[in-house]
């Protein structure tokens, strides 16, 4: 049996699409090219999340790029004939995406494969992809040049009748299937098989290198799940000293001043969450090592966490 958080998901697709279908407003894929379209579902995917750690991590496995942008669930459903395929995507913010020429093209291919059903997990990302390129999705949302990714199958029925489900088939299994649709098409991950923590390592370092956030690395038997899973995300992260420009007096924050990459004398302030335990120690002028994952064009800190009192401060906290 499919599972039932699947099942309510097509049911809630399949109405919006059927509305679509009887307006005339989907349809096979023309040479006209028409403007992606965005709504709002009550369907809002619950997408894995990356706890695992690299220590815990066993090998072979598979080691995959870290796309910038946005978790996306690829609904697919042929109801017969190629004016009659569905497909759309949805986010866990119930946003979907429909009337986009690449997810014509998914389409398209599923049915040359004759599949019936699926729901696979992809990423959503303008551009490369490369870090800091989530910013440059949320600018572009219904932008036709958007890229996507098609990283694992949650649930597969061809049309002959049978079924894959991702709960119940290891990675790999998995991974053959995406092959074997998507092989040479701009939809594939090509993942790498990593057999040690140092070549994780090396893989993370050659990545961050070309640009991109981090990687991320998935047990070959491991199934599909929902919800926090052992899968490691490796991101690049960055360090730097700032000093300290406001303690709040109530929440368990404090601002420091971050200065502006070519302007001179110029800085913001930027927002650092801080726990009372360390909160009551500081004190405006304080240096303190704050780890982040980039600097955004503004000046200000992407996911900036407080590790510590600079070393080299004398007003530093013990």
């Amino acid at each position: 049996m499919a599972d039932r958080g699947i099942v309510a998901a097509y049911a809630v697709v399949r109405s919006f699409q059927i509305g679509l279908m009887k307006s005339g407003s989907l349809g096979a894929r023309t040479a006209i090219r028409r403007p992606m379209k965005i709504s709002k579902t009550n369907t809002k995917g619950t997408f894995p999340e990356l706890r695992g750690s690299l220590a815990g991590m066993r090998y072979p496995c598979f080691g995959e790029i870290k796309y910038d942008g946005e978790a996306v669930f690829v609904h697919f459903k042929n109801v017969g004939g190629s004016l009659n395929l569905r497909c759309v995507t949805t986010n866990k913010y119930g946003t979907m995406r429909y009337e986009w020429d690449k997810l014509y093209d998914i389409a398209h291919i599923l049915k040359y494969h004759n599949v019936h059903i699926a729901l696979m997990q992809g990423e959503l990302f303008y551009g490369t992809g490369k870090a800091g390129a989530l910013y440059d999705l949320l600018s572009h949302k219904t932008d036709d040049d958007l890229n996507i990714k098609l990283f694992d199958i949650d649930y597969l029925k061809m049309e002959d009748g049978t079924t894959m489900e991702g709960a119940k088939t290891a990675l790999i299994d998995r991974k053959e299937y995406l092959t074997s649709f998507f092989s040479n098409t701009e939809f594939e991950v090509i993942p790498v098989v990593i057999s040690s923590k140092q070549e994780a390592e090396k893989h993370f370092e050659d990545m961050t290198t070309l640009g991109y956030e981090g990687i991320v690395l998935k047990q070959l038997d491991g199934f599909a799940c929902k919800g926090p899973c052992p899968w490691v995300k490796m991101k690049k992260k960055d360090q730097n000293v700032y000093m300290v420009n406001l303690v709040d007096p109530v929440k368990e924050r404090i601002e420091v001043l971050c200065p502006v990459v070519g302007q001179n004398n110029i800085s913001i302030r930027v927002g650092v969450k801080v726990a009372n335990k360390d909160k009551i120690k500081m004190k405006v002028g304080d240096k303190v090592i704050v780890e982040h994952q980039g600097v955004l064009g503004s000046g200000s800190l992407r996911h900036p966490v407080f590790i510590g009192w600079y070393k080299g401060d004398e007003n530093g906290g013990a």
